[in-house]
């Protein structure tokens, strides 16, 4: 009777979960309804998203991997976009547009996840914390906060709103580590490793609370989640440290931090615009009215009823506040966050832990539980307004498929020596410059361009690509190491006697590509071990 009344709790447990997630998948559907109309919508950076994912197609198609460089962009003269834009939405992205959702469609279906699952993901943060209810409660806070919705519809942030659903894992496993070191070690690592490859200003902002809260919380050796995952993203960051002085973003900042910040009135009440900060039509900072009620709320049960995971979330909240305000200019110029554009980027963070801190409410007695949801959901109804696009556009994917912008807002990663920045396409790929001579049997691609010079007299011929570190080139099968970078273009020229001669050109690893290349290989080995070890001990229990 006993083992058949706790398998009727168990069954009524999973049902109520599955009640939940169902609920929780309904109120998202709001928010995706713009997503499922024809045609996309105009924001910052959601259009870029699609003209990325068309070059990451063209380069992993060209044999490229880990993708690196884009080919087809800054007018066909290639832009070393993948070598410092997080790849790993794109990689995903080209999942969906094998499958057949085409370029658009990969974009949106990503946008669409990024909103189911980051509600699910708090949700199942919250319910370690608060329990059933604490979780559905700081679920609806999340998919409804007003930045989520700027990420959403105005900035059209792809990797941000990809990290809104790692952002609960990441915590989620730092709690469950004790329970089972390996697994749990193995799966922080490879959500962490993911941050970083999903947006990697994400990761830089929300990694001290992470380790704070490691060491508070759980064994110290929790934190080889931070060595392994650092490792499984070495391919992609640890290039870009190393050769981020070879572009424009190392001596000219994008922005001026100090027109960045938010003020105090703008987190309270601030218009609802579609532009860029600084503009008159500039978007919101607004946290959420609802969202600061409840946390009052919350903060007036604390006080007779303490709570350790409350008063983490909502100090991290606070901080994160801070940070963003004028006040906290000198923390600005610390080593890691002098690298950080914009100060307000840390109302991400601040969505995540507010909502969070809200799940608090689902501790309480009945009628604090019933008041709880009430305000998630008055929180919804108040935000809705805010989830659509300013307007519609219907343009097929050839047109981003062929779009040759840089995809940056001020062509930030060219490489320094480029003086004069490309205006279109070049006549010819490659040209003959001076002697006399034909190009004949050309080639290219993405990685690689083959021809073959027919050269009367000595001649001095120009590639129109713009050399970057793991461009090699190979004269009848034997490597030129000596060549020239063009100045202004930064273009690739190099000298061949008379005669013919067949000229191989292509993009590869540098040593310390290499190197993070192994370095994440090696780590990727570890991780699975420790997966196998996990599922053994298991097994054999």
């Amino acid at each position: 009777m006993k083992k058949q009344n706790i398998w009727k709790k168990n069954n009524f447990k999973k049902i109520k979960n599955f009640l939940l997630f169902l609920g929780i998948i309904f109120l998202s559907f709001p928010l995706i309804f713009p997503f499922l109309k024809p045609g996309f919508f105009p924001t910052h950076d959601g259009e870029w998203a699609i003209v990325r994912l068309g070059a990451m197609h063209r380069a992993l198609i060209s044999g490229q991997f880990p993708v690196r460089w884009a080919g087809n962009l800054n007018f066909s003269y290639g832009y070393p976009l993948f070598l410092f834009t997080y790849p790993l939405p794109y990689y995903l992205g080209e999942i969906f547009n094998l499958l057949g959702f085409g370029l658009i469609g990969s974009i949106k279906t990503l946008f669409i996840l990024s909103i189911i699952f980051s509600g699910l993901t708090m949700f199942l943060l919250g319910k370690e914390l608060f329990g059933e209810i604490g979780g559905l409660i700081a679920a609806i806070f999340y998919l409804y906060a007003p930045f989520r919705l700027v990420d959403l519809y105005v900035r059209g942030s792809l990797g941000e709103s990809l990290a809104f659903v790692l952002y609960p894992l990441l915590f989620l496993s730092l709690i469950k580590f004790k329970k089972n070191p390996n697994f749990w070690l193995a799966i922080g690592a490879i959500f962490y490793g993911a941050v970083i490859l999903t947006h990697n200003i994400s990761a830089l902002l929300i990694t001290p609370f992470l380790v704070i809260f490691a060491f508070l919380s759980c064994p110290r050796c929790s934190l080889g989640i931070f060595l392994l995952g650092v490792g499984l993203a070495s391919f992609f960051f640890l290039p870009a440290l190393a050769e981020k002085s070879k572009i424009i973003l190392s001596e000219v900042p994008l922005a001026d931090k100090n027109q960045h910040f938010v003020t105090f009135s703008q987190l309270l009440v601030s218009s609802w615009g579609y532009g860029s900060p600084g503009s008159k039509d500039a978007f919101s900072f607004q946290l959420g009215l609802i969202h600061l009620i409840a946390l009052f709320l919350c903060l007036i049960v604390w006080l007779k009823n303490k709570d350790h995971f409350f008063s983490f979330f909502t100090c991290c909240f606070l901080m994160t506040i801070f940070l963003t305000l004028p006040i906290s200019s000198a923390f600005w110029k610390l080593p890691l966050l002098k690298e950080v554009d914009f100060p307000w980027r840390y109302l991400g963070s601040a969505t995540f832990f507010i909502s969070l801190s809200l799940g608090y409410l689902g501790t309480q007695k009945r009628y604090l539980k019933v008041v709880g949801v009430a305000l998630a959901l008055l929180a919804a109804a108040v935000s809705f307004r805010y989830a659509r696009p300013i307007n519609f556009i219907d343009y097929p994917d050839e047109y981003y498929f062929t779009n040759e912008a840089t995809t940056t807002s001020a062509d930030e990663l060219m490489p320094i020596w480029v003086k004069e920045k490309p205006t279109s396409r070049p006549t010819q790929k490659v040209e003959i410059i001076s002697g006399r001579g034909k190009i004949e049997n050309l080639n290219y691609d993405s990685k690689k361009i083959s021809f073959t010079v027919f050269a009367e007299e000595e001649v001095k011929v120009q590639i129109n690509t713009i050399y970057f570190p793991g461009w090699y080139l190979k004269v009848d099968n034997q490597p030129l190491t000596k060549f020239e970078i063009n100045e202004p273009k930064g273009v690739i020229n190099f000298v061949v006697s008379s005669g013919n001669h067949k000229v191989f050109a292509y993009f590869g690893e540098t040593e310390i590509r290499v190197l993070a290349d192994l370095i994440s290989l090696g780590s990727l080995i570890v991780t699975g071990g420790l997966l196998v070890k996990s599922w053994r001990r298991k097994n054999e229990d």
